[in-house]
């Protein structure tokens, strides 16, 4: 049980190569899911990585609906990157030093038969994510990690389409739970990012910020 009373949040930390510590939970959506999980991933956080920041942090939204977290003091400065997404009844949320960050949460079941797969998912990368996860769940864990893409680069699908995001894992031991994967955005950007994909049970949720 957490310290909010719920056993519903699942916090985990991801390390992201290039990018750093990332803080990640879950609640089941509801008026006050956002700032409840907040609160448990500062706490966790900080724990982890201790930062600079104030203890008067307030999640707000910028001009362009990104969320943000804002100190109340006068100097009005941003404390960690915050990203959110929801799925199957749950609000999801992830916290990091970095600049950028981007979360995403997808289900098997928005990728049926009919599917078009090859709009949006290269030959490649299928077959990489069906060498790493269930057929059913590898065209979600790569659609969460090119949406997590975007929402760290905070652009939308607006300069590039899903194509245009490559989602290769990254060399090392095999991992039971989560991958770790660079996302090569070709154009117009020319850029790569760090991320990681989990996958559980019927859902899978990734995290992605810029890398080295």
């Amino acid at each position: 049980m957490n310290r909010t009373g719920e056993t519903n949040t699942f916090p985990r930390a991801l390390e992201l190569p290039g990018a750093g510590l990332v803080v990640l939970g879950r609640r089941r959506s509801g008026p006050r899911a956002k700032d409840l999980l907040v609160q448990d991933l500062l706490c966790r956080l900080e724990a982890l990585d201790p930062g600079p920041w104030t203890p008067d942090l307030r999640l707000c939204a910028s001009a362009l609906g990104r969320p943000r977290l804002v100190s109340e003091g006068p100097d009005g400065s941003d404390g960690p990157a915050v990203s959110f997404s929801h799925n199957q009844g749950l609000t999801w949320a992830a916290l990091s030093r970095s600049p950028g960050l981007g979360l995403d949460a997808a289900s098997a079941s928005e990728f049926g038969p009919g599917y078009p797969l090859k709009r949006v998912f290269g030959p490649a990368e299928l077959d990489a994510a069906r060498a790493l996860w269930p057929e059913a769940l590898a065209p979600a864990a790569l659609w969460a990690l090119k949406e997590a893409a975007v929402k760290a680069l905070g652009c939308g699908f607006n300069l590039f389409g899903p194509l245009d995001i490559e989602a290769v894992p990254r060399p090392g031991p095999a991992r039971t739970r989560e991958t770790a994967f660079w996302l090569r955005v070709a154009r117009p950007l020319d850029l790569r990012l760090a991320a990681a994909a989990l996958c559980l049970g019927r859902t899978a949720v990734a995290v992605a910020a810029p890398g080295l």
